[in-house]
C-alpha cells in the first residue's frame, strides 16, 4: 500500500476512534499500518485519558481489548517487554466483566510468553482449547523453541 494512503488511513482511523470513542475497531484492525511508536503513543494515551471512556460499555471494552491483543502481539514480536508488562497492568485494573474473560485469558498468555513461562501458557492454551477455540490458538505466537 502506498505510503501516503497509509497515512491517510492511520489519520481516519486515529480521529474516528479516539473522537468518537464509541470503540477501538478501527485501530485495532489496522495496527499493522503503524510503526511500533505510533502505537505506543496511542496506547499511552489511552492509559493515560482512561476515564474519559465508558468501560462498561461492553462493545468498547471488547474492541479496547482486542487493540490491546494486537498491541501486544507487536510488543511480543518486537521485543518490548516493558510496554507489555504495561498492558498488563492496565489489564488487571479493567473491571471483571463476562465480556472480556477470554481477551484477559490471551492477555495472560503474552505476559507468560514474555516470562517464558511454558507451563503458564501451556495451560491456558489447553484451557482455550477446551472452551473451543482450537482454531484461535493457532494464530498465537509460541514460546521460542517450544511447539505448544
Amino acid at each position: 500500500m502506498p505510503q501516503n494512503s497509509q497515512e491517510e488511513l492511520r489519520k481516519i482511523c486515529l480521529e474516528e476512534d479516539t473522537n468518537a470513542q464509541k470503540n477501538f475497531w478501527d485501530i485495532a484492525i489496522s495496527t499493522p499500518l503503524y510503526n511500533f511508536a505510533e502505537l505506543k503513543g496511542l496506547i499511552t494515551y489511552i492509559f493515560n485519558n482512561q476515564n474519559q471512556y465508558d468501560l462498561t460499555n461492553d462493545q468498547l471494552l471488547i474492541s479496547l481489548m482486542n487493540l490491546l491483543i494486537r498491541y501486544l502481539d507487536r510488543c511480543y514480536k518486537e521485543n518490548h517487554f516493558a510496554e507489555a508488562e504495561k498492558v498488563g497492568k492496565f489489564v488487571n485494573t479493567m473491571p471483571s466483566n463476562f465480556s472480556i474473560i477470554f481477551h484477559k485469558l490471551v492477555v495472560k498468555y503474552y505476559l507468560a510468553l514474555f516470562n517464558n513461562d511454558s507451563e503458564l501458557a501451556n495451560k491456558i492454551i489447553g484451557l482455550i482449547n477446551q472452551s473451543g477455540f482450537q482454531h484461535y490458538t493457532k494464530t498465537l505466537p509460541q514460546i521460542k523453541g517450544e511447539k505448544i
